[in-house]
């Protein structure tokens, strides 16, 4: 291997997992994006009072989409939309 080699991988792979995550965070709603297993998923938080049920598949299928034409064939990448509703009561 030549001096400097695993270096630029490295890069790569950051640059990698962080234009995935940028690319989720474009969507109206999402609260948050996390590439994870090596950018072979991608979890995507959204805002459960801004996102509805349909809005969420949508973003998961537009996302889906864009990631499938920016990064070519880079393999499958699993798309995770949660929208999260959590209702919380204290009996005193």
């Amino acid at each position: 291997h030549r001096p400097g080699a695993m270096k630029e991988k490295v890069a790569d792979f950051f640059k990698r997992m962080h234009h995935i995550e940028e690319t989720a965070m474009n969507h109206p709603g999402v609260e948050n994006a996390f590439a994870l297993q090596n950018g072979k998923e991608v979890r995507v938080l959204v805002d459960s009072l801004a996102v509805d049920d349909a809005y969420a598949d949508q973003i998961a299928d537009q996302l889906a989409q864009s990631l499938e034409e920016d990064l070519g064939q880079h393999g499958q990448i699993k798309v995770l939309v949660v929208r999260e509703i959590r209702a919380v009561h204290y009996a005193r």
